[in-house]
C-alpha cells in the first residue's frame, strides 16, 4: 500500500515538472511542435474559425479541427491521456478517429511522457490490493449490464473476435469461441476452469455444443448477475471470487482457460496466474490464455488514457512475458496473433454504441460531467487504431503442463 503511494506521489511529481514547462512555453512553439507530430502523418490541424471562413478549406476525415486552443497545452502537457480528454471535452473532432490515429501511431514513437508512467507504475503491484481491483470491476465492467448489451452482440462476448470467414460480429464471436474449444481439444465429460469468466459466454459455449462442464471465476457483480441468467440447467458453476482461490480448493481440471483477463490483473501477478493455472490443471491437461499484447519494450503496458477513464490498473504483457513468467511451470505449445482483428470487432462495438446511445442516455448521458459518450468513442476508437496500426497485438498462447508428446497440432 504505501509503495503504491510512494509511487504515485512520483508519478505526481512527474506529472507537475512537465507541466511547469509546458506552461510557461510559449502557445505558438507549443503548437508548432504538436503540429509537427501529426505532420509526420499527413496529419492536418485546423482550426474551425478557418474552416469556416474559408470555404476552400476542406478537412480529411482524418484531419483534425480544433475548437478550442486549450487542445494544444494539454496535449504537450499529457500526451495521449490529453489527446483523449481534449476529445471528451469537445476541443477538437475529428471525422476518422481511427484513420488519424493509425496515421499517427504508425508515424510516431510512443510519448516519453507516457513510458516513463507507465514504467514507475510497473514497480508496484496495481491489482494487489483489494481497493484497487474493486476498482477495476466499479469502473468497468460493473458499469451497467445495459451498456454491454447494447454494445456487444447476443452472447455478450467482450473480448476481439475471429473474423476469417465471418461476414458480421455474431458470426465472429461464435467464430472465436469455436476456435478456443478446438486448440484446447475439448471433449464430451471433460472440467474446464474459466479465469476471469465474464459474463460466462465461453462457458455456455462450451457447455452446451462441446458437452463439458465448467467453474468460472470473477469478481464483477453485474456480469455473474448476466451470466446466472443465462446458465440455468447447464453443468456451470460461476464464482464471484478472486481467480486466486481456485488454487486453494484443491480441484483440478482438464483444460484451463482465460479470454480477455491478463490484462487486469497487473504485472506482479503474471507469476502468479501462470501458479494458479498450473496447480489447477491435470498433468495431461492443456491451457489456453487469449489476452491483448504490447508489441515490443517501446510500447508501455499501460495506456495512460484507459488507466485514468477506462481500466484503471490494467497492464498488457509484452511477447517475452508468455516464456518468463510461466517458466518451469508451463510449456507453451502455440502461439497466435490476430490483433488486426480487433480493429473490426471495436469498430463494430462503436457502431453498436453510436446506434443505440438513445437507449443509454439516459443512464449514461451524465456522467463524466456530460462527456461520457465523447469518452468512450474514443475509448472505442483510439483502442481501434492501435490495433489497426499493430502498436497493440492480441495472442492466444496454448500450454501444457510438461510439453505434449510428439507435438501438439493447432488449428486456424
Amino acid at each position: 500500500m504505501l509503495a503504491h503511494y510512494g509511487i504515485e506521489a512520483l508519478v505526481g511529481i512527474y506529472k507537475l515538472t512537465i507541466a511547469t514547462i509546458v506552461t510557461f512555453t510559449p502557445l505558438k512553439i507549443i503548437e508548432y511542435i504538436v503540429k509537427a507530430r501529426f505532420a509526420k502523418g499527413n496529419i492536418n490541424i485546423l482550426s474551425l474559425e478557418d474552416v469556416k471562413k474559408d470555404s476552400s478549406i476542406e478537412p480529411k476525415p482524418y484531419d483534425i479541427v480544433v475548437n478550442d486552443k486549450r487542445f494544444f497545452r494539454h496535449f504537450a502537457k499529457c500526451a495521449t491521456v490529453g489527446f483523449g480528454e481534449g476529445y471528451m471535452n469537445g476541443w477538437f473532432d475529428c471525422k476518422d478517429i481511427c484513420d488519424m490515429g493509425t496515421r499517427f501511431l504508425r508515424n510516431n514513437k510512443v510519448p516519453i511522457t507516457d513510458l516513463t508512467l507507465s514504467k514507475l507504475r510497473n514497480t508496484v503491484d496495481h491489482q494487489t490490493t483489494g481497493f484497487l481491483s474493486a476498482r477495476v470491476i466499479d469502473d468497468h465492467y460493473d458499469l451497467g449490464n445495459d451498456l454491454y448489451t447494447n454494445m456487444l452482440e447476443s452472447n455478450m462476448v467482450y473480448t476481439c473476435a475471429y473474423w476469417k470467414d465471418a461476414k458480421n460480429l455474431e458470426e465472429a464471436q461464435i467464430n472465436k469461441l469455436d476456435l478456443i474449444a478446438r486448440k484446447l481439444k475439448l471433449e464430451p465429460g471433460m472440467t474446464v476452469l474459466d479465469l476471469g469468466c465474464g459474463f460466462g459466454s465461453l462457458c455456455k459455449y462450451f457447455a452446451e455444443k462441446y458437452k463439458v462442464s465448467c467453474v468460472g471465476y470473477t469478481l464483477a457483480k453485474e456480469q455473474v448477475k448476466y451470466a446466472n441468467s443465462v446458465l440455468k440447467d447447464l453443468p456451470v458453476e460461476i464464482r464471484c471470487e478472486d481467480y486466486r482461490n481456485a488454487a486453494k480448493t484443491g480441484e483440478k481440471f482438464d483444460r484451463v482457460v482465460s479470454v480477455g483477463f491478463f490484462e487486469a490483473i497487473g504485472v506482479h501477478n503474471f507469476r502468479t496466474y501462470f501458479e494458479v493455472v498450473e496447480k489447477c490443471m491435470k498433468d495431461d491437461g492443456l491451457s489456453l490464455l487469449h489476452t491483448i499484447t504490447a508489441r515490443d519494450q517501446g510500447i508501455p503496458k499501460a495506456g495512460e488514457f484507459a488507466e485514468k477513464h477506462i481500466f484503471p490498473g490494467g497492464m498488457v504483457p509484452h511477447p517475452e512475458d508468455f516464456q518468463m513468467y510461466s517458466e518451469g511451470l508451463l510449456v507453451i505449445e502455440d502461439i497466435q496473433n490476430f490483433g488486426a482483428y480487433y480493429t473490426p470487432t471495436l469498430q463494430a462495438w462503436h457502431d453498436n454504441f453510436k446506434t443505440n446511445w438513445s437507449k443509454l442516455e439516459a443512464s449514461y448521458g451524465q456522467k463524466k460531467n456530460g462527456r461520457f459518450y465523447r469518452m468512450w468513442e474514443w475509448y472505442l476508437l483510439w483502442s481501434a487504431a492501435c490495433f489497426n496500426s499493430r502498436v497493440l497485438m492480441l495472442y492466444q498462447v496454448v500450454q501444457s503442463k510438461r510439453g505434449i508428446a510428439g507435438g501438439y497440432e493447432s488449428v486456424r
